[in-house]
């Protein structure tokens, strides 16, 4: 009945508050990117594309001489193949890569992760498929350009709007052509991304979302 459904958002909903847009205002007197700092973001896993990114650091040409990159993201599941190849390819990047510029983050908070991302200069989301990715949502609405994959269903906002570099699944030469375009002193993708990030916070947080869905669910109710 429409009245109990009302009853239940009327519980729910202040709960899920306004955590991502206070978050996000509170971490916006965090520093300035970094001139030179790549975040890679999402689970440890092969669908998100993490070893790829390790591939892509050494054919990258700003990690020769200046480039910082973080991972931010923990093992997600039981892999053991997966895990040694992780293990092998962090191993190989740590024997020519000086240790201060790889950070191994792992799991962190939500708002952690927030301050990492407004530290990056651009965010890495090479997943091999993702319908949609709040990850890449949740960055450009904090002003930073992602690299992603056109497996990802957010990919267009970053064509469209060019906030960032998307490339094929897979293609480690690709995301390391990107990540030095993304670092290009004459890049504008971090220009674009501040540009569209107010819009993208108030039209794609998950409190937005969550309001659509009691408006839909209330109409059905009533019908």
């Amino acid at each position: 009945p429409a009245e109990k459904l009302q009853a239940r958002v009327d519980v729910v909903f202040p709960n899920l508050g306004r955590q991502f847009l206070q978050a996000a205002e509170e971490v916006d007197s965090s520093p300035d990117p970094g001139p030179n700092r790549v975040l890679f973001f999402g689970a440890l896993n092969e669908k998100k594309g993490a070893l790829i990114f390790m591939e892509a650091l050494a054919k990258t040409e700003t990690a020769k001489s200046r480039a910082t990159f973080a991972v931010i993201g923990d093992f997600t599941e039981k892999n053991p193949e997966f895990t040694a190849q992780w293990n092998e390819a962090i191993a190989a990047v740590r024997g020519w890569l000086p240790p201060e510029r790889l950070e191994l983050i792992g799991k962190v908070s939500p708002f952690e992760v927030m301050r990492q991302i407004k530290l990056a200069r651009v965010v890495v989301l090479p997943s091999f498929f993702d319908e949609f990715s709040r990850a890449l949502v949740e960055t450009l609405s904090l002003g930073r350009p992602v690299i992603t994959t056109t497996h990802v269903g957010t990919a267009p906002l970053v064509k469209e709007h060019e906030c960032g570099v998307v490339i094929a699944p897979h293609d480690s030469e690709a995301l390391a052509r990107a990540i030095d375009a993304a670092l290009s002193p004459t890049a504008t993708y971090l220009e674009n991304a501040k540009r569209i990030g107010h819009r993208l916070l108030h039209e794609f947080s998950p409190e937005t979302i969550a309001r659509q869905l009691v408006r839909h669910f209330s109409e059905v109710a009533k019908d």
